[in-house]
């Protein structure tokens, strides 16, 4: 690694329930906020690291921010993606495959589930021993649990 890397700009997007807002909006809060934070603007970001329910999207979100990164990363890994991002990204950056890398990411499973509009489950094809969890409704926390039962005896 030949080059140092720096956090430059946090932010945060309004969060809990946020009925009049969609997962796009709330990535794109978050974003603004840090890149403001970091006195960057969208045209400085040629790095971007983001996952979400769709199989492409950090190239949508991108294309949604109006951002034209020349690395993306979208690999999603769960809760702890953002661990991986921030280990990635301070690879890319290092390396020299991008200069400014923007981790981002919004949700509205809290709204979503107390407005009754999906359940816990985001799983979008099920296999595996999840096949069998997946209708259901067993949530990422309930496996979790499951696996912490399971350990402690």
């Amino acid at each position: 690694m030949t080059s140092r890397v720096a956090l430059a700009g946090v932010g945060e997007s309004r969060f809990g329930r946020v009925p009049d807002a969609t997962s796009w909006q709330l990535a794109r809060e978050a974003a603004s906020a840090a890149l403001a934070d970091a006195g960057l603007g969208p045209a400085d970001v040629d790095g971007l690291f983001a996952c979400g329910n769709d199989l492409m999207h950090p190239v949508l979100l991108a294309e949604y921010l109006g951002l034209r990164p020349r690395y993306v990363d979208g690999t999603n890994v769960g809760g702890a993606s953002w661990e991986l991002y921030a280990h990635h990204a301070i690879g890319a950056v290092g390396a020299g495959l991008c200069d400014v890398a923007l981790l981002t990411y919004g949700s509205t499973a809290r709204s979503d589930l107390k407005r009754g509009l999906r359940t816990a489950n985001l799983a979008r094809a099920a296999r595996g021993p999840a096949q069998y969890e997946a209708p259901y409704g067993n949530t990422l926390i309930g496996r979790y649990a499951m696996v912490a039962t399971r350990h402690m005896f």
